[in-house]
């Protein structure tokens, strides 16, 4: 099964790239050398001062911060990676778990919270606790040892979370008045600080790897490099940097919207920017113009899948993940706390989304500016926003919010976090997820299931042959990607109309084309799908709508009625065409939904099904009744 993955992964790979994966290759050796090599940086043992439990979630599960920590420990699977060489272990091997939900507790994403505490409160008890967790983690993880030094991203978001640590601790002040926790900064956090450094510098994710993982890398040397002043600090702050302000333009269109083609990543990605940007204005050390422009762009396009309850759009993987988590909750909302700190940051009202507020993040990255933030008059938009270069379109009118994804597969030669949804759509009515995407669920484990989620039956468009859209050749590997194509469009006070196509069944003869026509006077859209033929032949064809799973489907006669709150939506599919209504199937795997990743739920799935061997349309028209 290996083998085959890095057959599939090789055939991505450019000429350029053959040469770069050799270096790696040859710093990975020299890593092994070091491994068996160099001294552990000494760690200092400390009881921890276990007045009461600080509970932490981590997914699906909750981790007690008080106590010590087993940091190699997947919680939900109770299985432990072992502590040899990090390029030595196979991460997607079963047997250790999944390493997603151990690197989220070694991401110290509650570290930077305990740190608030303390900021708040000055209580003791916190810096022990963090000295006490830093110690343990730097003396289970010596270099290159663990699962733990095993991604790039998680080095730098750990480097990132400690720069937000030091400064809320007031470390050199703290120094001053407490002589063990200098002690333990010297001989043990800086030596760390710097082992972090040296990884990131040295193992970057270039060429088809170069997605949100080399963001990150550049964002947390970058970071790093500006606040702890070792003999490479300079050459290492000046290459993140311009790392930096060459991937905000390569990674997002002239519209500021990431090439990823994943939503949730979005929030993800601009907080690398965003606190590099924050670091390096307070430093004296800012980043260009154009910089600037894209990140507002980045803030622009955030307001468009925002519904009016403060819900964003979900389409591509979406695996919950923070740079910086303050608070206790487990899913905060991170797209509005940007927006809090985007409309203070740009002194811009569109960004002040009705449901936002200037949360502790906010406070964390730009100081006490909420009396900034409430002068803001809030004219939030509520128009629809087109974008036909890259492909995604947003349907609006008052309490409605339609997202038609005639968009890419992903970025780069590997699409790692796209998914198979041409031409999909998803519907959100007053505030709530209505007609969904079905979600993510899992990466490496769990195979079947990250297949059907990545895939195209997963997604409100067409299926053909029980076939995706492109080759899925891993979890995070897509090969033979789809084109898309935006035909027509427009939009005015009265219809939004857009028409795309892709080519992902070209090799069987067949074109599919859909069209979206929307009459804000009414609230009525019209769904158009058209599949040519232009090779004989018979296909079999499923066309499923994923619902969301509080939604009770009511099956009439020609039409699934839907209530949500004070609005009643009727879906009504081709007449012409027979359709089911089914829930949470597993033989075939149809009708799941999944918020968050590691959870998921069986959900409603209106599903046609038929065998044709011409060309044909299927209209879908759903009315909305507020």
């Amino acid at each position: 099964m290996m083998l085959f993955w890095y057959f599939n992964r090789l055939k991505t790979f450019s000429i350029p790239e053959i040469g770069y994966r050799i270096r790696q290759i040859f710093h990975h050796t020299i890593d092994r050398i070091f491994f068996k090599t160099l001294k552990p940086v000494p760690a200092i043992d400390l009881v921890i001062p276990n007045k009461q439990p600080i509970i932490y979630p981590v997914f699906t599960e909750k981790l007690d911060v008080s106590k010590p920590i087993d940091w190699h420990k997947d919680l939900a699977s109770n299985k432990r990676f072992p502590k040899v060489f990090a390029h030595a272990i196979n991460m997607r091997d079963n047997r250790y778990g999944s390493a997603k939900n151990v690197w989220e507790i070694n991401r110290m994403l509650f570290m930077t919270d305990l740190a608030w505490q303390y900021s708040k409160t000055k209580e003791i008890r916190f810096v022990l606790l963090i000295q006490s967790h830093i110690s343990s983690w730097v003396k289970e993880n010596p270099y290159v040892c663990g699962i733990n030094w095993h991604s790039n991203i998680e080095v730098n978001i750990r480097l990132i979370n400690w720069y937000y640590c030091w400064q809320l601790l007031d470390v050199e002040n703290l120094s001053k008045a407490n002589v063990a926790f200098d002690t333990f900064v010297r001989q043990t956090w800086l030596p760390s600080i710097y082992q972090h450094c040296r990884y990131s510098y040295q193992h970057p994710s270039l060429y088809s790897s170069a997605n949100n993982h080399l963001i990150a890398e550049y964002a947390g040397l970058f970071v790093a490099s500006q606040q702890w002043r070792f003999k490479e600090s300079g050459k290492w702050n000046k290459y993140a940097k311009a790392g930096l302000e060459r991937e905000i333009r390569k990674q997002h269109s002239k519209n500021g919207i990431n090439r990823e083609e994943t939503a949730e990543y979005i929030q993800f990605i601009t907080d690398f920017f965003l606190v590099a940007y924050l670091v390096g204005q307070k430093c004296n050390n800012s980043f260009s113009s154009g910089y600037k422009d894209y990140l507002y762009r980045i803030f622009s396009y955030i307001t468009q899948i925002m519904d009016t309850e403060g819900n964003s759009l979900m389409y591509g993987d979406g695996d919950d993940g923070y740079l910086l988590k303050i608070g206790k909750g487990n899913y905060p909302n991170n797209f509005l706390s940007l927006l809090a700190t985007g409309a203070v940051l740009f002194n811009e009202s569109t960004f002040k989304h009705p449901k936002c507020h200037f949360d502790e993040k906010a406070n964390l990255l730009l100081g006490d500016k909420s009396d900034i933030f409430d002068q803001l008059t809030g004219t939030y938009p509520l128009e629809s926003g087109f974008y036909p270069d890259e492909g995604h379109f947003i349907f609006r009118n008052k309490n409605i919010l339609l997202h038609f994804d005639a968009a890419p597969l992903g970025y780069l030669s590997i699409a790692a976090h796209g998914h198979a949804d041409a031409l999909s759509f998803i519907l959100h009515v007053d505030g709530k997820p209505v007609i969904v995407d079905s979600g993510t669920y899992t990466y490496h484990t769990h195979q079947e299931w990250r297949k059907y989620f990545a895939g195209t039956l997963a997604h409100n468009t067409i299926c053909v042959d029980h076939e995706n859209q492109a080759k899925q050749a891993g979890p995070t590997l897509w090969l033979k990607h789809y084109n898309t194509k935006t035909l027509t469009y427009y939009s005015d006070a009265k219809k939004d109309f857009v028409m795309a196509e892709h080519n992902g069944y070209n090799a069987k003869g067949l074109n599919h084309t859909r069209s979206i026509l929307f009459d804000k006077e009414e609230n009525i859209f019209e769904i158009t799908d058209e599949i040519e033929f232009s090779k004989q032949g018979s296909h079999f064809f499923q066309i499923p709508l994923h619902l969301h799973p509080v939604v009770s489907p009511v099956l009439n006669e020609n039409s699934i009625r839907i209530r949500m709150g004070k609005s009643i939506i009727d879906i009504m599919p081709d007449k012409q065409f027979p359709y089911v209504l089914l829930r949470g199937s597993i033989s075939p795997i149809l009708g799941w939904y999944s918020e968050h990743f590691g959870e998921k739920e069986a959900c409603s799935c209106v599903l046609a099904e038929f065998q044709r061997q011409h060309t044909f349309q299927y209209k879908t028209v759903i009315k909305i009744i507020s």
